[in-house]
């Protein structure tokens, strides 16, 4: 038993996107968007009133453009954090925790909550992206994730 658990707190902890449990934050913020998101800041600058209500708006913006392109996602029950940490396990600039129900993303860095959300829809593999989702991403957020994707044409 404890071998098993050394084994999977081992592949937690090496894992990026579509990881599985969220490790423990305490947050600063929270609140919910106007879609039922909880929405939850790691820290919240001086001055910075109505900042989680201005979060949850970008939230629901990035999942309108998601949705819109890919269909309704049921998202009961998620939580979108906003983390101070420069990336997450090495270049990670968000996560996927499936089974905590979680998406971390680091602050500032809207244009990977679809990547996050496509998780949600598809599962932690990349397989298959190349094909349709990062044109998508790349010609609708401007955003190239060809070569850490892997896809052939990367430039």
């Amino acid at each position: 038993m404890r071998r098993d658990c050394a084994l999977l707190a081992l592949a937690v902890a090496l894992s990026g996107c579509g990881a599985s449990i969220a490790p423990p934050m305490t947050p600063a913020a929270q609140c919910k968007s106007s879609t039922g998101i909880a929405v939850q800041l790691e820290s919240v600058p001086a001055g910075t009133n109505g900042l989680c209500a201005w979060t949850a708006a970008m939230v629901d913006g990035f999942r309108a453009r998601y949705e819109q392109r890919w269909g309704a996602l049921a998202l009961d029950g998620w939580t979108v954090r906003i983390r101070t940490a420069a990336t997450f396990s090495g270049d990670h600039l968000g996560t996927t925790w499936t089974d905590s129900r979680t998406i971390d993303l680091v602050d500032s860095q809207w244009v990977i909550l679809p990547h996050e959300l496509n998780h949600v829809r598809t599962g932690s593999s990349h397989d298959g992206w190349c094909a349709e989702f990062e044109p998508w991403e790349e010609t609708e957020l401007g955003y190239n994730e060809r070569g850490y994707l892997g896809c052939q044409d990367a430039h």
